[in-house]
């Protein structure tokens, strides 16, 4: 494995403590790094403006680790006495008294990935875990037998990972057993297991020894087997190894004065006395170390390494975010400054290709090829041919990119990931998918992005399935989808594959939750009911408690139907395939078939508080509350709980017909057999307007309004007619003014309902004889739908 080297000397340099550099540790806002020292003493730093925030005393012995967890809200510390001190993150204050943690010294710390527990190693011996709620000892220390030198969770959390002075220790913390042990460094005579990193997607873990075994090497965490040879090039130990977040580079801290970089060949960074400590910036181009010379030095990255594409970093944040008229500008000015910047020129091509400027992501990338022939430049000559549909000159191009990979695996392994892609996306089908599925079963393959490209690729063509009204293919494409996605439903995919974000604008942080949401929707359109509780159950078992919340409210209503007891047990599951969730009502067979079974007496019956007919009944969105229309002219806001009324709306003068609720619950509306239309406060009832309706030669409907509908962020009102004297059928209101904001006249008046599509995309009008369907955002007239 040979060495990356950025610039040779720091950017920065930061001083003020008074001894030895022990950790650093940058914390997740991007602003700020905290440090510890041998003075006894951490500091909080200002990373901006290089200035002290705050001396963080408190430790009466010399301060040999540090840690911070992955949300930054937390620091913990510890002490050559074996004293453990935790702190606030954000104000640096200490949050409990000194722990008396180990009787000897605390060489290593680790948080959990989500921050509950935290991992204390000691040269007592021990391993012990710390609740960081109650900072009480959890559960009976793990004995390693000999001194401890680090402790790392994995990133999934389920292992942890112990280096000792004689072997290296895998424990599975579900059950506190060692599910592995090897010598690792120790192998090797008078030799120590010093320091240890997990790559991000957990597939393997890298080792560095101490002054009698100067190497790093590489274990496959399936079998704890080494990959590959030792990693050479330090002269005295490696005390620290850390690894970046896109998990391409590796950077170690040595003894013998020099931090190195490990992917390509280069020239190491060097202080001028021995280094103890390296970590990465959260953005992962810098690198910031410290050791006996007093000083914690910033290093810059060199553009590319971390990452694959060579693009500046604003240009690079611009196309993450989608705002790629900056990205343009950015690049322009690079390309002015410069007419011969070669890199520029394909990186404004990848730009153009973003916004299907086929012809002059060509020019540019033909341009950059004609200055010097590059990886970065054929790679963007490639895929704009394939945008413009020449993909026989593109694989040729592709072809010409291999040459410049200079047969690094993870270089070449990715030109293959963007070769598949922008064939797919030149011709999405199952032929275009298999490249990635054969280039996964290949030995030492980056599995993890073959699978985040499979799905995105299933995704892709299970919507195509979808509009093509082809519900069962697409089922299986968004289930495949879902299979591959498994694997890094958890994992911060989004970062670790930044490129694919740049290159072609996926949207990778929800990409499994829109397998799943998709799949659902598939299914019940396919009429598998059965099969969509599955999936749904599914969907919430693998899903934590945040991305939970998402998926109920995307499901937001709750089914009419009984399941049976299996199916209490996860009673969220019944939304899946309800009226509520899809608008999709099982059929006798399929109810039998599945246990669901209609109740045949209501649970409950509300008071005979209306003086007519009930014509419209909604429940809101926090379930506590209904509201109900009558051809008593009224409203009643009821509570679903008590069964009481709490508020009786009055407003219109005629019979009220319709009635709905935002999906926010903000916001509801009626509408009266006399054209009238009224909005209401959703919290309290009481009305936003007059009666509106055609009167007096004021906008609005003449007849019966029979149906109205929200958009999606509440913001539009659709309402329809069937009275042959509106000048509109569907009109569309704004819900902040309550003034009509378009309108559409319909070819046949006889209208019966109306529904945005869950999308928001389209209005569906049901009229007597047909189904009709509108783009509201520009009035035009996608589709036409005769009723089955």
């Amino acid at each position: 494995m040979a060495q990356l080297v950025p610039s040779t000397m720091p950017v920065r340099v930061f001083e003020d403590h008074k001894a030895c550099v022990t950790a650093v540790a940058v914390l997740p806002d991007e602003r700020r790094m905290v440090t510890s020292s041998e003075d006894k003493m951490l500091r909080l730093w200002d990373l901006k403006q290089g200035v002290v925030l705050k001396e963080m005393a408190g430790h009466h012995a010399n301060v040999k680790t540090l840690a911070v967890s992955r949300d930054g809200r937390l620091i913990a510390s510890g002490d050559q006495d074996g004293d453990l001190i935790p702190w606030h993150g954000d104000t640096g204050d200490s949050l409990a008294p000194t722990i008396d943690a180990h009787i000897e010294k605390i060489y290593s710390l680790d948080f959990s990935p989500d921050g509950s527990m935290l991992a204390s190693a000691s040269w007592d011996d021990t391993t012990k875990l710390w609740n960081t709620t109650t900072w009480q000892l959890s559960g009976t220390p793990i004995s390693c037998g000999t001194d401890i030198n680090c402790v790392r969770y994995s990133p999934s959390g389920e292992l942890l990972a112990i280096a000792t002075d004689h072997n290296i220790q895998i424990y599975n913390l579900g059950k506190r057993d060692c599910v592995a042990k090897f010598k690792g460094h120790a192998a090797i005579s008078s030799a120590y297991n010093f320091s240890l990193a997990w790559t991000p997607d957990g597939t393997r873990l890298l080792s560095a020894g101490n002054s009698n075994d100067c190497t790093i090497r590489v274990w496959d965490s399936s079998t704890w087997e080494q990959v590959g040879d030792p990693w050479t090039g330090h002269t005295s130990a490696i005390n620290t190894i850390a690894v970046d977040a896109s998990g391409t580079v590796l950077a170690s801290a040595s003894s013998d004065k020099f931090v190195r970089l490990w992917r390509l060949s280069d020239r190491p960074m060097k202080h001028s006395s021995g280094v103890h400590c390296v970590t990465f910036s959260v953005d992962g181009r810098h690198i910031l170390s410290g050791g006996d010379d007093l000083k914690i030095s910033e290093w810059e990255l060199p553009k590319g390494l971390s990452l694959m594409l060579v693009i500046n970093a604003a240009a690079r944040n611009a196309c993450i975010t989608g705002d790629l008229p900056s990205a343009t500008q950015l690049l322009t000015q690079q390309i002015d400054a410069d007419p011969n910047d070669f890199d520029s020129y394909a990186n404004r091509s990848f730009v153009m290709a973003r916004q299907f400027a086929w012809n002059d992501a060509l020019q540019d990338a033909t341009k950059s090829v004609s200055i010097e022939p590059s990886l970065i430049g054929y790679i963007s000559m490639g895929l704009a041919l394939c945008g413009n549909q020449q993909v026989h000159d593109a694989m040729a191009a592709f072809d010409l990119a291999f040459t410049f990979t200079n047969a690094d695996p993870k270089t070449t392994h990715f030109l293959f990931l963007i070769k598949a892609i922008a064939s797919f996306n030149a011709k999405p089908c199952e032929q275009t998918v298999l490249p990635v599925q054969e280039l996964a079963a290949r030995p030492n393959a980056d599995s993890l992005a073959c699978r985040v490209v499979e799905a995105y690729m299933r995704v892709q063509l299970g919507t195509i399935a979808m509009d093509g009204a082809l519900h069962r293919d697409a089922a299986s494409h968004f289930t495949a989808a879902v299979n591959a996605g498994a694997f890094f439903s958890k994992l911060d995919v989004h970062s670790t594959y930044e490129d694919f974000v740049v290159l072609f604008g996926w949207d990778l942080k929800s990409l499994w939750q829109t397998a799943n949401q998709q799949r659902c929707h598939a299914l019940v359109r396919a009429g598998k009911v059965g099969a969509t509780l599955e999936a749904y159950r599914y969907m919430m078992d693998m899903s934590d408690e945040p991305t939970k919340a998402i998926f109920r409210a995307w499901a937001p209503g709750k089914s009419s139907l009984s399941m049976k007891n299996e199916l209490n047990t996860h009673g969220d599951v019944a939304l899946a395939a309800s009226a509520a969730l899809f608008c999709v009502v099982p059929t006798s067979s399929q109810m039998a078939q599945f246990g669901v079974i209609p109740s045949a007496i209501p649970v409950r019956e509300f008071a005979k508080c209306h003086g007519g007919s009930v014509t419209a009944v909604a429940v809101f969105p926090d379930r506590r509350r209904m509201v109900t229309g009558s051809q008593d002219k009224m409203l009643r806001l009821w509570d679903l709980k008590t069964g009481v009324v709490l508020k009786k709306m009055e407003r219109h003068s005629g019979q009220v017909k319709t009635l709905a609720v935002s999906r926010d619950g903000r916001l509801i509306a009626s509408g009266g057999e006399d054209g009238e239309l009224v909005g209401w406060d959703g919290d309290t009832g009481e009305p936003l307007t007059r009666a509106i309706n055609a009167t007096a030669g004021r906008p609005g409907h003449f007849g019966w309004i029979v149906s109205l509908d929200f958009s999606l962020d509440s913001a539009v009102l659709a309402t329809c007619s069937n009275s042959p004297n509106d000048y509109a059928t569907l009109m569309l209101w704004c819900t902040q003014t309550w003034q009509i904001r378009g309108h559409i006249k319909s070819n046949n008046p006889a209208v019966s309902g109306i529904r945005y599509s869950p999308d928001g995309e389209h209005i569906a009008i049901a009229t007597v004889n047909d189904i009709q369907i509108w783009k509201p955002g520009c009035m035009r007239w996608p589709g036409y739908a005769k009723p089955r």
